[in-house]
């Protein structure tokens, strides 16, 4: 009997005395209290370790505000889209001070489904840095095919600024002359770098637009110039490595590229008369035909 009162006297006492849950994910994540400042978030990882297959998160992304090292982002929809494939961007602009809104929905087997929202610089982990081309070369000689390619690596990227603005010369011309359409990007700049150095392991070398507003949108594979200004470009070395802290962003000697679309000049005449039309895209005036 005595054992009997012992055993029931224990077992109320224990409920008693039972110790409180403290962790913040014990249970169903509708009573979950966590962190939602921090992120990558540690309690989510923890719990995710512990749950094993019974639980799952799901991650959405967006946008709250477009910022960049050096200004205002473009093309917020296309931005957004892009974020869905996570590394796999071409960072053809600087935007490591965008505040991005990560939304992640939580279900864990046999309790409801909860959402925790998260408000955090995106790339926080980016570190920036410059060099010049020719010091890059010379710090990274595994980088290159042989020598000859290391020693002409710097030249290479001088003469690629005056081989796009050609092109860009070239195109303005024939849009002028002959209504032809607007299209080269960056595009045209990824062409000009060694072929071993833009693809396969990174660090990867990588155009960047240090001049807000001189791309129409950032997509993965290329991007339009915005034609009407003059703009600065650089080259430079992307390490996009799956590990936070070592991504960086090592930028070359910045250039200009002039993508202003300037008047011209045409002669038009009407029998004896000829006059001189001056604009962007000149035509004639009725009843007279270009000479």
């Amino acid at each position: 009997m005595k054992r009997i009162v012992f055993a029931v006297l224990l077992t109320f006492s224990s409920t008693l005395i039972q110790v409180p849950a403290n962790a913040a994910t014990d249970g169903c994540p509708d009573a979950w209290s966590i962190d939602t400042t921090q992120y990558p978030n540690q309690e989510l990882i923890s719990a995710k370790e512990k749950n094993g297959i019974n639980m799952i998160i799901t991650e959405n992304r967006k946008f709250l505000s477009l910022n960049g090292e050096l200004g205002e982002l473009p093309d917020p929809n296309t931005l957004n889209n892009l974020l869905k494939t996570e590394e796999n961007y071409v960072f053809y602009y600087l935007y490591g001070r965008s505040l991005v809104e990560i939304s992640s929905k939580v279900e864990v087997k046999n309790c409801p489904a909860r959402i925790f929202i998260f408000k955090t610089v995106w790339k926080q982990a980016l570190n920036f840095n410059s060099t010049t081309a020719s010091s890059w070369a010379n710090s990274n000689p595994q980088r290159f095919q042989d020598f000859k390619e290391q020693e002409n690596f710097a030249s290479v990227m001088n003469e690629a600024k005056v081989t796009v603005q050609n092109a860009i010369n070239r195109q303005i011309s024939s849009h002028q002359k002959f209504g032809l359409p607007l299209q080269l990007g960056t595009q045209s700049l990824d062409s000009q770098i060694p072929q071993n150095l833009r693809y396969g392991y990174r660090p990867i070398i990588r155009p960047f637009a240090l001049t807000p507003g001189c791309l129409q949108s950032t997509i993965e594979l290329w991007s339009a110039f915005n034609f009407g200004k003059v703009c600065q470009f650089s080259f430079g070395v992307f390490d996009g490595s799956n590990l936070p802290s070592s991504q960086s962003i090592t930028l070359f000697e910045p250039f200009n590229l002039d993508l202003r679309i300037k008047s011209i000049s045409i002669t038009c005449i009407k029998g004896k008369v000829t006059k001189k039309v001056t604009a962007i895209s000149p035509k004639c005036p009725a009843g007279y035909k270009k000479k």
